[in-house]
């Protein structure tokens, strides 16, 4: 359960990360295409360029805003998109980050020159979740395929360890009630558990020569 839990959790942290560095490349990259437009304040040169991350996916809608009071200069939405995109950056109190969506914000510059605006990007998670819920499935068929192992194994060792100390307690118990001392034990491993059967076998044997040799002694008696 434990290697099982790791390593979804693991993917998901790795699989998020790596989505994240792609898409902030791609995000860089809109944004210097972006750089002219914003600094001349063109609304539809600007929205042309957002429209190019309709390419992408897991694109949901883009933005550019003013750097000096924050305004909304363009705005593109992937159709079906149910997003809520504020008029205004200064507004907007969520950090970037993944919350139910990523969103990657990042300056609109070139070289040295200095920040002509900001460039949002909201892309969807979706894929992750279906990633994390396909890797969930698999860690929980390998985990239910290793408790059964587990079980088949434990019944197994179970069966191997419980079979040789019966035969020796059914013996144990034989001769303590008929006093039988002719009853031997079978030996069913060769391990640690084998010879002690061959040793309580060879008590036996040694306590039935005693009582033969008591039991002549005793008749060597009455007759003398």
């Amino acid at each position: 359960l434990l290697a099982c839990g790791s390593f979804v959790y693991y993917d998901r942290i790795t699989s998020a990360a790596s989505k994240r560095d792609t898409l902030s490349v791609l995000v860089a990259s809109v944004s210097n295409s972006a750089f002219g437009p914003t600094a001349f304040q063109d609304p539809d040169s600007s929205l042309t360029i957002l429209k190019t991350l309709a390419s992408e996916p897991s694109a949901m809608a883009a933005a550019i805003y003013g750097v000096e009071d924050g305004k909304r200069l363009s705005l593109w939405k992937r159709p079906g998109a149910n997003l809520q995109v504020v008029d205004t950056l200064k507004a907007e109190t969520r950090p970037d980050g993944y919350t139910d969506v990523l969103q990657i914000s990042t300056p609109i510059a070139q070289g040295d020159q200095p920040a002509v605006g900001t460039l949002r990007v909201v892309f969807s998670t979706h894929d992750l979740a279906v990633r994390t819920q396909r890797f969930l499935q698999i860690a929980g068929s390998v985990l239910v395929i290793s408790v059964l192992l587990a079980a088949l194994c434990a019944s197994l060792a179970h069966k191997l360890l419980t079979r040789p100390v019966s035969i020796l307690a059914a013996a144990a118990h034989q001769v303590q009630a008929r006093q039988d001392f002719d009853v031997r034990a079978e030996r069913v491993s060769n391990d640690e558990l084998g010879s002690l059967t061959d040793a309580f076998n060879a008590m036996l044997a040694m306590i039935q020569t005693r009582d033969r040799e008591l039991e002549k002694h005793r008749h060597g008696l009455e007759e003398l």
